[in-house]
């Protein structure tokens, strides 16, 4: 069973006959039947009216667009994330840091008031000490007893 077209496109190879075969394709809405590999045919032409192949191109790469977009939106979340957690482990470095700041400070404060303490009690005993004449620091052996030199 056969049918004719007005139009016949040809393809690379040979010219279409307006047959039901097994390498073309009829199209109702236009009355065009073609073979697998015609030009329009491997364009994606489906048939349609110009305006919906151009609507549905520029929906395809809209897709495409908003794909690699949201793959791009997800690798800057990635980043985002860990910057976020870079900046989380800093501040907690820079609050360790600070309370061993003020920690060190605390001790550094501790030890100049030992230090004035210590300070004082040398000036105390070393002012005591020129008070009671000649200094014998060691033990000294004399024919009798030891000495020891005391501040009492």
């Amino acid at each position: 069973m056969s049918f004719f077209l007005q139009f016949q496109p040809t393809c690379g190879k040979r010219p279409i006959g307006a047959r039901f075969s097994t390498s073309g394709t009829y199209s109702v809405e236009t009355n065009l039947m073609f073979c697998s590999n015609h030009r329009a045919t491997r364009r994606g032409y489906t048939g349609d009216p110009p305006t919906t192949v151009l609507e549905r191109e520029n929906a395809d790469a809209h897709k495409d667009q908003v794909k690699g977009l949201n793959g791009r939106i997800s690798k800057l979340n990635g980043t985002i994330k860990e910057l976020n957690d870079t900046i989380e482990a800093l501040e907690r470095q820079v609050q360790n840091l600070t309370r061993y700041k003020e920690e060190k400070q605390k001790r550094h404060a501790n030890l100049q008031k030992e230090f004035a303490e210590l300070e004082r009690k040398y000036r105390d005993l070393d002012a005591a000490h020129k008070n009671c004449g000649p200094t014998v620091r060691f033990p000294v052996f004399t024919v009798g007893q030891p000495y020891y030199h005391h501040h009492y």
